[in-house]
């Protein structure tokens, strides 16, 4: 038997990371998100984390290894990432990924990510320099790019754990006479694991308060268009450039201001940062 609990987590900051040790410490078996996720990359992090949950003499540089490969350039991210680690690794917990894509897929879907990255790059130069029309249709576009690839993911996932439980007791041999196996995954708020008409319990939890990005990727789910998001794009757009410099804004604070008093805000921070 298999028992599920999927849980919906914005990952930003150490106190978003908190929220996952109890079921941290309660699961037997855990399932971080990783991103597109080969096969290869799956089974071999997932045996670089067992030599450092029991390796003593190697544990510090597998630690390294492992970490170097989640590593992004956002602070806040950072922060979660390595904190929902340090529990993992507290509460001796063995990785499952249910990401587990071929490597071509792997590389095409990364590549797709890659050039949605560089289209919001380019649209947060546009509104930093005022363009606010520019920046909202390549904003848009570089989300409809992100949903796209998270239904592919999310789909993948979902018939991942079809055979997950078979898997895990192959995998991990003092799980394999267990009468139930509780799986924990951690999965991002744009991501909707649901539909599954196969025999396990499941349990989805949402363990933070609805935010912007959230907002827009149900949005675009729902059909909405781009004029319809203006506000909300404008709003994401320029805290996603405050994170990239380090600045934790508080979102209802800016969703006050006019666009023009956000450029003009933006435009202080660059005289800060100088």
């Amino acid at each position: 038997m298999l028992e599920v609990y999927i849980l919906s987590v914005l990952h930003s900051g150490i106190n978003e990371a908190k929220k996952l040790e109890q079921y941290i410490e309660r699961c037997d078996i855990y399932s971080p998100e990783c991103a597109a996720s080969s096969k290869d990359i799956a089974e071999a992090d997932e045996s670089m984390w067992e030599i450092a949950l029991s390796n003593k003499a190697h544990a510090k540089n597998a630690y390294r290894l492992l970490l170097r490969d989640y590593q992004v350039n956002s602070i806040d991210v950072n922060e979660f990432i390595n904190k929902k680690f340090e529990l993992l690794q507290k509460y001796k917990k063995s990785l499952w990924y249910l990401e587990r894509f071929s490597q071509e897929e792997s590389k095409q879907l990364k590549r797709f990510y890659f050039d949605a990255d560089k289209i919001a790059i380019v649209s947060h130069n546009c509104l930093k320099n005022g363009d606010i029309n520019k920046f909202i249709e390549l904003y848009f576009l570089s989300y409809e790019i992100y949903n796209k690839l998270n239904t592919i993911r999310d789909d993948h996932i979902r018939e991942n754990l079809r055979s997950v439980e078979f898997d895990i007791r192959k995998r991990y041999p003092y799980l394999s006479d267990k009468e139930k196996i509780v799986l924990s995954i951690d999965i991002g708020y744009s991501h909707k694991i649901s539909g599954i008409n196969f025999p396990i319990i499941m349990h989805v939890h949402k363990l933070s308060d609805e935010n912007i990005y959230e907002k827009i990727q149900n949005s675009l789910q729902d059909g909405k268009y781009m004029e319809d998001l203006r506000c909300e794009l404008l709003l994401d757009g320029a805290l996603d450039i405050l994170r990239s410099r380090g600045r934790l804004v508080d979102e209802k604070y800016l969703a006050k201001m006019s666009e023009s008093e956000i450029i003009n805000y933006l435009h202080s921070e660059d005289l800060i940062k100088q």
